[in-house]
């Protein structure tokens, strides 16, 4: 990963502690098993409860060609998940004072719709025209910086928190062996897919890792990246800036799921729980096993 990209030098941390149950993990297991086992998934998830850390495990292949293995260290595609960076980004700049909420696309990229940044921000994210509403943001955010997207972002979304295998593929990185390729699987095969990453700045350009994306959900959610403030107008209603917030296994959260070519991702975030779900499979059922853990680790309940 290019030198912008890479925001530690030191490995992230998980939370201190760790369950160590056998049982309980061999459930959260069986939960994921038949897709993996079926080829609908191939990746990584992690749950994580009160702080403990209650199942953390990688299925299936980064790199099926070369026989290398998903590990929990692995970084992958988010695709539509991105939106949640790019959101923040934007935040990050209006407090910067380089632009206003207010202003209009066009005042940063010419000939872009008159519409304000904020009006761009609040598409909920189901809409079809979301993926060219967050683009066109990353577009902004580079003009109003005067740097690529992928610098805004380190500046930004990434630049107060420690996450080494987290950032935006702006079509230069290197082969990296942490960099899960993504896949479709056809007549039970997996079959590579590639996709122009710097075409979905904004939108779906985004990588990590499961436990990246933990602590920059700690981060966001304990006012560590934007104001207090801004934060809660980001999460607001049923559908802020790049999340959804509802009851998909009838308590309140924030969720996220993410797509794109040979990916998908799903972010779960309750008061005490995260389950965070991330494949290299295209079309894998990432919410669906994303609740079932959830529900696993709330007791089936």
């Amino acid at each position: 990963m290019r030198r912008g990209l890479i925001f530690a030098a030191a490995l992230l941390s998980l939370p201190a502690r760790s369950l160590a149950d056998p049982a309980s993990d061999a459930r959260f297991d069986s939960i994921v098993q038949p897709y993996a086992q079926n080829g609908r998934f191939s990746g990584a998830v992690l749950v994580v409860r009160d702080g403990t850390v209650l199942f953390d495990r990688a299925y299936g292949m980064a790199d099926a060609q070369a026989g290398i293995p998903n590990r929990p260290s692995t970084s992958f595609h988010v695709g539509t998940l991105s939106m949640q960076y790019t959101a923040v980004a934007i935040e990050f700049l209006a407090e910067s004072h380089k632009l206003s909420l207010d202003n209009t696309a066009d005042q940063f990229v010419p000939g872009a719709p008159l519409m304000t940044i904020r009006d761009l921000l609040a598409v909920a994210p189901d809409d079809p025209k979301v993926a060219a509403d967050y683009e066109l943001l990353a577009r902004v955010a580079a003009a109003a910086m005067g740097k690529s997207f992928a610098d805004v972002e380190d500046a930004g979304a990434f630049g107060t928190v420690w996450m080494n295998g987290t950032g935006i593929d702006d079509g230069t990185l290197l082969p990296q062996t942490r960099m899960a390729k993504g896949y479709v699987v056809d007549t039970g095969m997996p079959k590579l897919v590639t996709a122009d990453w710097a075409r979905l700045a904004g939108s779906a350009s985004a990588f990590t890792t499961t436990k990246d994306e933990l602590y920059w959900l700690d981060r966001f959610f304990g006012d560590g990246l934007v104001s207090h403030e801004d934060r809660l107008a980001m999460t607001a209603g049923s559908a802020g800036y790049g999340w959804f917030r509802g009851r998909p296994l009838d308590n309140d959260a924030y969720w996220m799921s993410g797509k794109a070519p040979g990916f998908a991702s799903y972010v779960l975030r309750e008061r005490d729980l995260t389950v965070i779900v991330l494949a290299n499979v295209a079309d894998a059922p990432a919410m669906m096993i994303g609740n079932g853990l959830a529900a696993q680790a709330r007791g089936g309940k």
